[in-house]
């Protein structure tokens, strides 16, 4: 695994072997509703899973998968990949939350890369208090550096104030 970024709040690394991207969304809290939109116009085939821990604390425990999806055609316009189950938002009483994404690049092919993204907090203006946070994540599958492959959007909020 190597390590591509770390800001505050996020670590992206990539293992080469089988194209695999793992994000680390570190900002976002136990206790925090989670959505993740993927959109893409991506020529290759992947898919991506957002997991946790089983045991908060407890990472020997292993790590459930909380929402998935595929993308399984060649469609390079413009789409919306669904999450299986159509469930793209939940509740997770959990914390150390990862983003993996995985693409059937051919060999001798352009790796896998992504823009650097910072999470954005949301604060509430009467308490100053983080009631949210956003990533926006691009990644790019080719040469033309578009980066509008696989854009993942990851909004999380406040269950109960």
């Amino acid at each position: 695994m190597e390590t591509l970024l770390k800001t505050e709040g996020l670590t992206v690394t990539y293992n080469k072997d089988n194209k695999e991207y793992t994000c680390d969304l570190e900002a976002i809290p136990a206790g925090y509703y989670v959505c993740v939109n993927l959109c893409t116009q991506a020529r290759f085939t992947g898919e991506f899973k957002l997991d946790a821990e089983k045991e908060k604390g407890r990472p020997e425990a292993g790590r459930k998968v909380l929402i998935s999806g595929k993308k399984t055609d060649g469609i390079v316009d413009f789409h919306v990949i669904p999450c299986d189950n159509n469930k793209s938002a939940e509740y997770y009483d959990t914390e150390n939350l990862r983003l993996h994404l995985r693409v059937d690049i051919p060999e001798g092919s352009a790796c896998l890369r992504c823009c650097k993204s910072e999470p954005m907090k949301v604060k509430d203006t009467v308490y100053d208090r983080e009631v949210g946070v956003a990533y926006l994540l691009c990644f790019e599958d080719w040469t033309d550096n578009d980066y509008n492959d696989f854009v993942f959007t990851i909004t999380a909020w406040l269950k109960k104030g």
